[in-house]
């Protein structure tokens, strides 16, 4: 067996012994990997988009300003 594989496993006791079922955790650790990745590109699109969107009010804004006269 190679190091550092996990499973997960139940044991089932009857009057004789025990009874055990196990499976590797492989698939579901990639697919936490994959949902951690998602998540992680979702924020830096809101991150990048949000900075986007208070740069463009910044400049409207800015832009009303100088059309004012005192």
């Amino acid at each position: 067996m190679q190091s550092g594989l996990r499973f997960a496993s139940v044991a089932i006791k009857y009057a004789e012994g025990y009874i055990v079922a196990a499976q590797p955790l492989y698939e579901t650790e990639k697919t936490i990997n994959t949902i951690g990745d998602q998540v992680l590109a979702a924020w830096i699109t809101c991150i990048v988009l949000t900075s986007l969107a208070a740069i463009a009010v910044y400049l409207l804004i800015r832009k009303i300003d100088s059309g004012k006269t005192l």
